[in-house]
């Protein structure tokens, strides 16, 4: 409320404005002076808000001629001729909003936030502030401009949207809608997403903004909403909702897994003659036969704000879909162009002719991370050309199941996305392991028909993490490519690669010096790796992420990660300097190995926080050894040890107690056997299965 009395006598007329909370329901004129306080917006830097909004009525001091200018509100009331010291005019308002419209007006910094910007906004438009509404604009739009963390919550988005669709000729729903679209994925993972009204969350998935990782996110936020509010909205509401998936690009196992729900089934149904058609016709022929809605389902969605793209398990996608994915919506191709695009499908190898900068918006610098996992009919080759070009600031991509692999490729790729430092190519295997063969070396001669050389040397990658699980077709030869690369490289994973020899192995180690995690289970790793990772490079020395007091430091010292289970050609006397050496470790695995007590005992770390020593001959002496050694330690894994049933294992069970996961057991079926799994905080859930 605002009681106005004029103070003449100099050349800007004060008056003075009391303020009341306008949820106040006392008489105002029998209470105004009851607790009161005085300010001026003369001293408007140095108000106290939280001391004076103590206060029931806030008495404000403040320059007429400012009012009228700034406050169309205040014109109408302070414009006339007011000579009358006794008038008031009350008007109820709430009290913080009211202040900090008033402390704005008179040059104090506006302070819009999340939760502020609605309340100052809707008191900006009741006392006409226009100055205030355009900077309450501003921070909005800003807001919603700002790539990374959201600076509004959803709650106040929803406060704002439903405000905004009370007003004629706003644009606040607008902007809400495509804040939303914008932030997607960060919306849903919020609480409040099912509170989300039906008309924000429809023209936001209809907007060309709409930033999802893949159709298969989008479509399970929909359907969570859908089940949140299966009593609010008709059926139709629903379908018209999931018309907007790009069902097309639904992976089939996931589309038929959600025929339970009847709106999405009902979508599906007409979706799914295109999908078959994708798998069973090439896409070339029928591209002229599309319809501008139809291409546009087939489109991968791709924003200016995408970081990740998520197209594993898609067994339709194909080299057209990803390469119209790339190019502007509008496909109003110069014919010439259109004979390369239609070359580029059928010709693989023409992909590389293609005039990519004929636009300039082919790229998209936000992402950095590709899952094309698990798509066999999109050539890894094909793949790896077409993210080259389009998404120069990648740093992940995941390719697995893959089948074909050249590392001449991959080094393409590398070089083309200087940003690429994590690359995926496993292949979902269970290798057999002949313990009968082993691969003394895989290497090609420099003169081999076939062979490349890499003058890379000066060009080196930012590769840290390389995993090629499973992968048979990779050789000795493709690790000396990749090490003379990726020097950079911290972790590699070459569990099952059986092409793959001792020396090559070892030959890799020696010159990726930065190495401290090797997932080498079920290959030939063995003697030659040992030392390898024993000894000391003298160029490892010399390294700049290494430091030492001037003495020599194995390159075993700095293992975080060492995955040897099922290899058979280790020695166990230089294994156990190793081991003397590894006090970093953390992770070790040496299930299926000859490994004994002899080794562990020299193990000297203390950072250890997962063993596993599966089927081997170790003791319970040892392994309360090693766990009293690491306090860190979570995870045991002894299936198949069965020392530890023909010894005293008191000392062991004490220790293992302490831990959070532990597996024990005897894989001989012609005795008894016995395991258990430990698990939960301080050892609080117990189940056995004791046979």
């Amino acid at each position: 409320m605002a009681s106005l009395v004029l103070e003449d006598g100099s050349d800007d007329v004060m008056v003075v404005l009391t303020c009341i909370d306008r949820n106040e329901q006392d008489d105002f004129s029998h209470n105004q002076d009851e607790d009161a306080v005085m300010i001026s917006t003369v001293d408007v830097y140095n108000w106290n808000f939280p001391s004076v909004l103590k206060h029931r009525t806030i008495k404000v001091k403040a320059q007429r001629n400012r009012l009228i200018e700034h406050s169309s509100y205040f014109h109408g009331l302070l414009g006339g001729n007011f000579g009358n010291p006794d008038l008031e005019i009350l008007v109820q308002w709430n009290q913080p909003t009211f202040l900090s419209l008033l402390a704005s007006l008179f040059g104090s910094p506006l302070d819009v936030t999340s939760e502020s910007f609605l309340s100052l906004f809707e008191g900006a438009l009741y006392f006409g502030m226009e100055t205030i509404i355009s900077k309450c604009m501003m921070w909005l739009t800003k807001a919603i401009s700002v790539n990374g963390v959201p600076l509004l919550q959803l709650n106040d988005l929803l406060s704002i949207w439903e405000f905004g669709s009370e007003l004629v000729n706003n644009y606040l729903p607008e902007l809400c809608t495509t804040y939303l679209a914008k932030n997607f994925i960060w919306a849903m993972s919020c609480s409040s997403f099912v509170d989300v009204p039906y008309d924000l969350l429809l023209s936001s998935t209809k907007h060309p903004n709409l930033t999802v990782d893949s159709e298969m996110q989008l479509c399970d936020a929909l359907l969570i909403w859908i089940s949140a509010n299966k009593e609010q909205y008709t059926e139709d509401c629903y379908i018209n909702l999931l018309k907007q998936i790009r069902i097309s690009l639904l992976p089939l196992w996931f589309a038929s897994g959600k025929k339970t729900y009847e709106s999405l089934s009902m979508c599906c149904n007409e979706s799914y003659s295109g999908v078959i058609t994708l798998l069973k016709q090439p896409f070339t022929p029928r591209m002229n036969a599309l319809q501008d809605n139809e291409l546009l389902n087939l489109r991968i969605r791709l924003t200016e704000l995408t970081q990740r793209v998520d197209i594993s398990c898609c067994t339709q996608m194909n080299p057209a879909i990803l390469l119209l994915s790339v190019l502007p919506l509008s496909l109003n191709l110069e014919p010439q162009l259109r004979i390369k695009f239609e070359k580029s499908l059928i010709n693989h190898e023409s992909i590389n002719a293609f005039p990519w900068t004929k636009w300039s918006n082919l790229t998209f610098e936000a992402v950095h991370e590709i899952d094309i996992s698990n798509c066999p009919m999109l050539p890894l080759k094909v793949a790896i050309d077409i993210i080259s070009y389009s998404f120069p600031s990648l740093r992940k991509l995941k390719a697995a199941n893959h089948l074909s692999f050249k590392t001449l490729d991959v080094m393409q790729l590398v070089k083309k996305c200087p940003l690429l430092c994590d690359i995926d190519l496993t292949v979902d295997v269970s290798p057999v392991i002949s313990t009968q063969v082993s691969i003394l070396s895989s290497f090609l001669p420099t003169n081999t028909p076939g062979s490349f050389s890499i003058h890379w040397h000066s060009n080196h990658s930012n590769i840290t993490k390389l995993i090629l699980e499973g992968r048979n077709d990779v050789e000795d030869f493709d690790l000396r490519a990749i090490s003379n690369i990726c020097v950079s490289i911290t972790y590699i994973s070459l569990r099952g690669c059986t092409s793959v020899s001792d020396v090559g192995i070892s030959s890799l180690i020696s010159k990726c010096l930065k190495l401290n995690s090797i997932v080498a289970c079920d290959t030939s790793f063995g003697q030659q790796s040992v030392l390898a990772l024993c000894s000391s490079n003298a160029s490892y020395d010399h390294h700049p992420s290494v430091k030492h007091s001037g003495r020599n430091i194995p390159h075993g010292c700095n293992l975080q990660m060492l995955h040897i289970g099922g290899c058979k050609g280790i020695n166990l006397s230089c294994f156990s300097k190793l081991m003397s050496q590894a006090y970093m470790l953390k992770n070790l695995c040496l299930r299926d190995t000859e490994v004994v007590d002899d080794v562990l005992f020299n193990f000297l770390g203390s950072s250890l926080e997962v063993l596993d020593v599966s089927n081997t001959k170790v003791s319970s002496a040892v392994l309360a050894h090693v766990i009293g050694r690491n306090p860190g330690l979570k995870c045991l894994k002894t299936r198949g040890c069965n020392n530890l049933l023909h010894k005293e294992t008191k000392s062991l069970f004490f220790e293992v107690c302490k831990l959070e996961e532990i597996s024990v057991g005897s894989r001989r079926t012609e005795m008894a056997s016995w395991n258990f799994s430990f698990t939960g905080v301080c050892g609080s859930l117990f189940s056995g299965d004791f046979r």
